[in-house]
């Protein structure tokens, strides 16, 4: 036979009075039950199951106070597989530690199985081996913004720079192009340190099991547009093939040793340069370019032609003479001079010759003349140990009458060879 359990009942609120601890009565008007626990009488609700949300394997989250769930956002129990299509914030995402942690959108993936990173979709992959540093981008082309590396490794691939790109050391400016050390190695190292001491473009040479500092080949140029600047940096002995500049002259270079490249210093007339029909010293070439500046402690041959077309009218002597210009220390001179007072096309044995050794020259004619013609070679060296500047310069001793000038093709040419000693001057061997 059942029991049958009848609590207290009233049509009104319970209280104290009515219930002893731990009895239970119910209210007949609000249909509620109550209870004295400890002295005070508290309603007993009834237990109230609320489903989950959502569909199955969503994950369930507090929306507003209220079960919420999304299809965006789910979790497989059997795959362990947690799915979110939207964007994940976080600070930091911990890997099991072992095997590999995998981030995949469904089409591409970012797999980390240390010390390996792989983002790819398995058939065109940009793998990071941390290991053996090693960065394998192949098939992957850098768009915008700076590539920062602190050693970059290229393994049977190539660096292709678009318009506008750059490799770039931010810290000392310097790139290194550079295979294995081998017994066959040559690399190039590019230098942009300093402007003001130029580009240093190295080439470089090692053996097998060595560093490829080893024989090292140096140059330092200087790249301004439109012009290529060497600068005095001279290797101790010849290399084939290279060009130098020891800050006078240009060397060219065989594998038997190293000569001077003649440079000239050239004045010369374009056209014809007018004379004065008077005595006293004149600038033979144009205020242009009569003005030659020589370097200091600088060696230098002279070379040149004079074309003079002068008057008839007076029987007269030829001087030449070079002005100079100096600080402190003369310059060393010698030059001489072959004349001969001719016409054009006419065939004569006779000639004036002299020989100086001062820049203030002399007369250089043996007779005096009155010809329409005179034609002067001149050859000589001259060593400066200032900075110097020469104007060379004519002198009539009457004024010849008529016309006067200097003709085309007319010039003296200063050709430096070395230092002040003439040392520099090769082959070496």
């Amino acid at each position: 036979m059942a029991n049958i359990i009848k609590p207290k009942r009233g049509p009104r609120l319970p209280t104290t009075t009515d219930l002893v601890d731990g009895e239970v009565a119910i209210n007949t008007v609000d249909k509620k039950l109550y209870s004295n626990i400890g002295g005070t009488v508290y309603e007993l609700s009834p237990s109230t199951l609320t489903p989950p949300a959502g569909s199955n394997t969503q994950v369930q989250f507090n929306n507003s106070g209220a079960f919420g769930a999304s299809s965006n956002f789910t979790f497989n129990s059997g795959t362990n597989a947690l799915v979110v299509t939207g964007t994940i914030t976080a600070n930091s995402i911990t890997g099991p530690g072992s095997g590999s942690l995998s981030i995949s959108n469904g089409i591409g993936d970012v797999v980390i199985t240390a010390p390996v990173t792989t983002i790819g979709n398995g058939e065109t992959d940009f793998v990071i081996d941390v290991a053996s540093g090693i960065i394998d981008g192949a098939g992957f082309e850098w768009q915008t913004g700076d590539l920062v590396t602190g050693s970059l490794n290229v393994s049977g691939g190539n660096i292709i720079l678009a318009n506008n790109e750059r490799i770039q050391n931010s810290t000392n400016g310097r790139v290194d192009i550079v295979p294995a050390p081998s017994s066959n190695s040559f690399g190039l190292s590019i230098d942009m340190t300093s402007k003001g001491i130029g580009t240093r473009l190295t080439t470089v040479t090692g053996s097998a099991g060595t560093t490829l500092s080893t024989g090292i080949i140096e140059s330092m140029v200087e790249f301004q547009s439109p012009k290529l600047t060497l600068t005095t940096t001279t290797p101790a002995t010849s290399v084939g093939g290279s060009l130098e500049y020891d800050g006078k002259i240009l060397y060219g270079n065989a594998s038997s040793g190293r000569g001077v490249i003649p440079v000239m210093q050239i004045a010369s007339v374009g056209t014809t340069k007018s004379l004065n029909n008077a005595t006293g010293d004149q600038d033979i070439f144009p205020a242009a370019n009569n003005l030659i500046q020589l370097a200091a402690n600088t060696t230098y041959i002279i070379r040149g032609y004079l074309l003079l077309n002068t008057g008839t009218t007076t029987q007269r002597h030829l001087a030449l003479k070079f002005t100079e210009g100096f600080s402190a220390n003369q310059p060393t001179i010698h030059f001489a001079t072959i004349g001969i007072p001719t016409t054009n096309g006419s065939v004569v044995r006779s000639q004036d010759t002299a020989f100086f050794n001062t820049t203030a020259g002399g007369t250089i004619t043996l007779q005096s003349f009155n010809t329409s013609n005179y034609n002067v070679w001149i050859t000589g060296v001259i060593k400066t140990l200032d900075s110097v500047t020469i104007t060379p310069q004519i002198a009539f001793s009457a004024a010849p009458g008529g016309t006067n000038t200097v003709g085309f093709g007319s010039y003296i040419a200063f050709i430096p060879i070395g230092t002040d000693t003439i040392a520099s001057v090769g082959p070496w061997s």
